[in-house]
């Protein structure tokens, strides 16, 4: 997932704020890196989704009256715990996602949507393999009315207590056999409070889901973590003038006269949040990648060439990405880009999809998560930074394969700083960023915009890295020459400052508050203060991920500082040695699961050393390791 706040952000701020801002101020810089977040549920209170009263099946009920009970505890086998799923997986974040005794092998998703109520009547079968002698099992399900039940043909009991959905099967199931369960439902798909996105989301112009972390089952009943990929069938109806985008290989549209059928199938194994059902009016654009790789995309009817750029070298990453990583894992690749303007991008498989306002860093993001994310999925929501530091260390290796080894460095050197709480006040959103942090209106002299002037002043390359600047005398000159004898006010610096050949300031913490004093009209004093408490807190060690809370799930330690150690660990062992480690990672657990004491292992494996202290530096200490290799130290940002 790629959240545009925690791209570059380009607003300096005191702490407190920057930790309420960060995911104010839309990187993606994830490219696509952090959003806005709704209020979020801890992990230990995640337990109380099942706070709701219990539900049983009316349909199923009924049929259970008409069947007379077994006549024996022994004969019903329902007694025994044993034969009953565990309603959770243990995840350390979602206790309660995902199921025991099951693995599911394949969901076929056969929806009718109304565009009128925003209902959907759905059917959703899934065929499982029982991993224990089966009498009862749980599926995670939000919201949405059941009809009724089936397994195997034959109408089951079930009962619902908050997510958790029970089903009594009608004889058991030895472990290691297969049966296939066939779920009606329908209304109006409800967002999960807390989460970042929304899983289905209606729009003006149709719907579009995106399921990270556990909202997938806002829409189907599921295994709903990722330790458990199936593959997917989607039969998706609509009113006739409407287009659907969804995960696979698209297949046979169904005219049904007043509306029509859809179909998307996707083979490849793909854990829950992953699945997208996209609902709109789009234009299909059909490439090749390499070895013949189909690329199939939809982008929303009336895109710009803008809107559509970011996807313009689209195959080249593809085979940039193939060359390092080795061969694209799945069947088809593609994206989806809805007419909506949104604060993140989702690596939905085999197609991620983005709103209207995405940028090139964010694609090649997306598309890393193929590999890290989509085709080694985690093992434990915990382990969130070793798909978000991948992939946001994949927007580096793309800047280096456009740029080489320069851009690459400045990428990494621009991240570290950004950790240090350096930043960037771009000139043309200096209005803004006096607005949104409800800067009063002051009076500047010619000598205040002198001294604004006088801070650290940067360009940006073509790699969006802020390279550092300085003005002629004579283009000071020329600026000041424009402030009226009265003074200026600091809302109206715009056609003053927009000739200078400058793009942002770049500035330290320290610099920010005196920069700020100063447009307050206020005496710009500089505070000489240890800033290390400062750094502990912009990029905390990606293994402190202890609890749902996006603004935590979705740090910048999880994307900036699993990113850099991503390079830190490349430095420590070489070019060679580093793809090496990540071909052998995938090769390993492709199609499967992983977490962070797996790539730890294959580390050391491959390059034969003892890795330990350094991914204990990168990964749980509460401040940053230097970069000495490349001269990012600490110490020089006090």
């Amino acid at each position: 997932m790629s959240m545009y706040s925690n791209t570059k952000i380009k607003f300096v701020i005191p702490i407190i704020t920057i930790l309420v801002m960060g995911l104010l101020l839309g990187a993606c810089a994830r490219s696509e890196s952090a959003p806005a977040a709704e209020p979020t549920v801890a992990p230990e209170e995640a337990p109380a989704e099942a706070d709701a009263a219990p539900e049983t099946g009316t349909e199923a009920s009924a049929a259970a009256e008409a069947t007379p009970p077994p006549t024996s505890e022994e004969e019903s086998g329902l007694t025994d715990e044993t034969t009953i799923g565990a309603p959770g997986m243990g995840d350390p974040l979602f206790p309660l996602e995902g199921n025991g005794g099951i693995d599911v092998q394949n969901y076929l998703l056969d929806i009718a949507w109304d565009d009128e109520t925003g209902s959907i009547d759905a059917t959703a079968t899934l065929a499982i393999d029982a991993t224990q002698d089966l009498s009862a099992f749980n599926l995670d399900f939000h919201g949405l009315e059941i009809s009724d039940i089936t397994v195997d043909g034959e109408s089951a009991d079930f009962s619902r207590d908050g997510d958790e959905l029970t089903i009594t099967l009608p004889a058991l199931v030895a472990q290691g056999a297969p049966f296939e369960v066939a779920i009606h439902y329908s209304g109006v798909p409800e967002p999960i409070p807390g989460s970042v996105t929304n899983g289905w989301t209606a729009t003006e112009n149709g719907v579009y889901v995106m399921g990270e972390p556990n909202v997938a089952k806002t829409w189907f009943p599921s295994n709903n973590h990722p330790a458990d990929k199936a593959s997917y069938t989607f039969r998706v109806t609509t009113p006739a003038d409407f287009d659907v985008a969804a995960n696979g290989v698209p297949g046979d549209i169904t005219d049904n006269g007043e509306t029509k059928t859809t179909e998307f199938v996707a083979n490849d194994p793909m854990a829950t949040y992953l699945a997208t059902v996209n609902i709109g009016h789009f234009d299909r654009q059909d490439e090749t990648g390499p070895d013949g790789l189909p690329i199939i995309s939809y982008y929303f009817v009336g895109a710009t060439p803008d809107n559509l750029a970011p996807f313009a070298r689209f195959p080249e990453m593809i085979d940039a990405f193939d060359d390092l990583f080795g061969p694209y894992p799945f069947e088809v690749a593609g994206n989806i880009q809805i007419e909506e303007q949104l604060g993140v991008a989702l690596e939905s498989q085999t197609r991620p999809l983005y709103g209207s306002n995405t940028k090139e860093s964010t694609v090649a993001h997306e598309l890393a998560h193929q590999w890290f994310g989509d085709y080694v999925s985690l093992k434990g929501w915990n382990d969130v930074w070793l798909k978000e530091g991948f992939a946001k260390y994949s927007e580096g290796l793309w800047a280096e394969h456009k740029g080489g080894p320069d851009a690459l460095d400045a990428w990494v050197s621009d991240n570290f700083e950004s950790l240090m709480g350096l930043q960037y006040i771009p000139k043309a959103q200096l209005t803004k960023f006096l607005d949104v942090f409800e800067t009063p209106e002051a009076t500047l002299t010619q000598e205040d915009v002198a001294a604004l002037l006088d801070f650290p002043l940067a360009k940006f390359d073509e790699q969006g890295a802020g390279r550092p600047v300085e003005l002629t005398d004579e283009e000071i000159e020329a600026a000041l020459a424009q402030v009226p004898e009265e003074g200026v006010s600091n809302r109206e610096l715009a056609p003053i400052l927009e000739p200078l050949p400058f793009d942002a300031w770049k500035v330290t913490f320290d610099e920010y508050i005196a920069m700020t004093a100063l447009l307050e009209g206020e005496e710009p004093a500089i505070r000489n203060q240890d800033r290390i408490d400062i750094i502990a807190e912009l990029a905390p060690p990606p293994d402190s991920v202890t609890t749902s809370d996006p603004s935590v799930m979705y740090s910048t330690g999880v994307y900036n500082r699993g990113a850099l150690a991503m390079h830190a660990l490349r430095l420590r062992v070489g070019d060679e040695v580093f793809f090496r480690i990540l071909r052998t990672y995938f090769d390993r657990f492709g199609g499967g699961s992983a977490g962070s004491d797996d790539f730890v292992a294959v580390a050391e494996e491959v390059s034969g050393q003892d890795l330990s202290e350094f991914f204990q530096a990168w990964l749980e200490e509460p401040i940053i390791p230097d970069i000495p290799e490349m001269g990012l130290l600490k110490e020089n940002y006090r």
